[in-house]
């Protein structure tokens, strides 16, 4: 016997399925967007751009820029950040000594779009250093935040002589 749908069911289970999506769609740029939520692997956690800038006049943390020169160059970089390029032979050497010199702050990675500063956190936490945030807005901004710059926050510009 087949069963009969109703106009109502039919309403009824669309509405359920419209609510879960947007309800999971929700909760995925709640994940992106709080630093207490680890994205994809354990000890690196995701800090948006304005708490990532609160904690660093805090002192709280060292904020590492791993973009490429001529990004720098052309947006300058974040107040009070370290510019280390993150293809630099010696990147994670670099990271670890900047570490070791600012205390063993925890670390924060950022580059444009927070997809190169999850890498290399990935990186840093297979050799040992933790704990790790991302700022997964990025310099630029993304979909789902509008990036260090958009958001107004403090820069500088970038020093030549840097590495």
């Amino acid at each position: 016997m087949a069963s009969k749908v109703t106009r109502r069911a039919l309403i009824a289970s669309a509405g359920l399925t419209l609510t879960g999506v947007g309800l999971y769609a929700s909760w995925r740029s709640f994940l992106r967007n709080n630093a207490f939520v680890v994205p994809t692997t354990l000890g690196i956690w995701n800090l948006p751009a304005d708490e990532a800038n609160t904690r660093r006049e805090a002192g709280e943390i060292l904020l590492i820029d791993v973009r490429r020169p001529e990004e720098w160059r052309s947006t300058g970089i974040a107040k009070g950040a370290v510019p280390v390029d993150m293809r630099r032979s010696d990147f994670v050497e670099t990271v670890r000594a900047v570490k070791a010199a600012a205390g063993g702050k925890p670390v924060a990675l950022i580059c444009a779009r927070g997809v190169r500063s999850l890498r290399m956190a990935e990186v840093l936490l297979s050799q040992g250093l933790s704990p790790l945030f991302n700022i997964p807005e990025g310099m630029l901004g993304t979909r789902d935040a509008p990036g260090w710059i958009l958001r107004g926050l403090p820069l500088q510009p970038w020093p030549s002589s840097a590495s």
